[in-house]
């Protein structure tokens, strides 16, 4: 019986070393124009539906990545809801989605930055 109580205790031990593992820090990444496929982007209308997607030319998916990829963005809490949603798709066959709410631009609704243009998403959708 001491036998086992020894290995309970073990193993709660154990379990508490390692089941306290802190969350890792958020870190915005940059995106790499080579390795774009291609881009579309849609507005988010009332409960969650989206309007027909529309694909961004080399042009747009350039100025999209450039507000990304700038470092002198600031971060900023993420909103609630969102206006436009923007997919690339990437050569590998991966996708990656970005929310705009106005100047705020979110890499999947955990790392958000201030991109300083409150029209932006609004020019990517309507120009076209």
């Amino acid at each position: 019986m001491k036998y086992y109580s020894a290995i309970f205790i073990f193993f709660v031990a154990l379990t508490f070393v390692f089941g306290q593992r802190k969350a890792l820090p958020v870190k915005k990444f940059d995106i790499d124009l080579m390795l774009i496929d291609y881009c579309e982007i849609a507005q988010i209308k009332g409960n969650n539906k989206f309007s027909k997607f529309k694909r961004l030319n080399k042009s747009q998916v350039e100025k999209f990545v450039a507000n990304w990829n700038d470092k002198s963005k600031t971060i900023v809490p993420c909103q609630q809801t969102y206006q436009y949603m923007l997919s690339l798709y990437y050569k590998d066959l991966t996708r990656k989605d970005y929310y705009f709410h106005n100047n705020i631009i979110s890499d999947n609704k955990v790392y958000c930055i201030d991109s300083r243009n409150p029209g932006f998403a609004d020019a990517l959708f309507k120009s076209k």
